[in-house]
């Protein structure tokens, strides 16, 4: 004798089977974009900053890469997209036609080329080497120090010539 237990619990596991059959039929709808930015020399460069737009919606997407220089970006709608990879310091790259299919990977490597430093002018200022005015550049010249003086003939005029800027 068949209870309601039994057929209710027969029904259950009925409609779970039928439902796994029904979810097994179904497929994403849905590609990505990926890929790896890299620097003229092959090095990684992360941190670049990705933006996907889908030109037939407008609808845009940022992303980073990571620590590889690697990003990814699911479930995007099949279509043709845009694709521009920026990073400090570096020339932004556009790939400008990105086509998007339905369970596919696309692959969107990019090479950055290092873009010309701006550097803003930095105002030197330079002391002059030579001080003009003030009260340490001159002193007393007394006998002693005339008498003292490697002066080969004791001329006292050739002291003229000793001090720094004088010609005689």
């Amino acid at each position: 004798m068949i209870t309601r237990k039994d057929v209710a619990l027969l029904s259950v596991v009925g409609l779970l089977a039928l439902s796994a059959t029904l979810a097994q039929a179904q497929s994403p709808t849905t590609g990505r974009i990926e890929g790896i930015v890299k620097d003229p020399n092959g090095a990684v460069i992360p941190g670049a900053e990705v933006k996907i737009l889908n030109k037939g919606t407008g609808d845009v997407r940022t992303i980073n890469t990571d620590e590889a220089g690697h990003y990814a970006i699911p479930l995007l709608p099949p279509g043709l997209y845009r694709v521009s990879i920026s990073a400090s310091g570096f020339s932004t790259a556009i790939i400008d036609a990105a086509d998007v299919l339905i369970t596919e990977t696309t692959l969107v490597n990019a090479s950055l080329v290092v873009q010309g430093v701006i550097v803003d002018p930095i105002p030197v200022r330079i002391a002059p080497l030579i001080q003009t005015d003030g009260p340490q550049l001159g002193r007393v010249v007394d006998s002693r120090m005339i008498a003292e003086l490697p002066l080969a003939s004791r001329n006292f005029t050739q002291i003229l010539s000793l001090s720094p800027g004088v010609a005689t």
